[in-house]
């Protein structure tokens, strides 16, 4: 009826051919097999490792000049992020002033 749990233990494991006949794999190909798998795996890893690196390297370099060109820009704009200098300097008047809501005065 059931298999043992030691019986599927002893089972090899098997192949289908081209054919469709089924063979039973030597320890040999079963280790030249898994070796094949760590190499892939392994070169998988190196190859990944590799394009993450060159894309952080990008990213790093990009960031840079982005920081140098903001502050090269800085430097250049002094008063570029004042608005009061900026409006100073330009001639323009600042009001200040105050203000009442004029639907107050309808109510009433």
């Amino acid at each position: 009826m059931g298999r043992k749990a030691s019986d599927v233990t002893k089972e090899r494991i098997v192949f289908y051919g081209l054919s469709g006949k089924t063979t039973q794999a030597s320890p040999i190909a079963r280790f030249l097999t898994a070796v094949a798998g760590a190499g892939v795996f392994a070169l998988a890893l190196l190859v990944g490792g590799a394009l993450f690196l060159i894309l952080l390297a990008l990213a790093l370099a990009f960031g840079v000049v982005l920081a140098l060109r903001a502050w090269w820009w800085r430097r250049k704009n002094p008063n570029a992020f004042s608005t009061q200098q900026g409006a100073r300097d330009s001639g323009a008047e600042i009001l200040d002033v105050e203000y009442s809501d004029v639907s107050d005065r309808k109510k009433r």
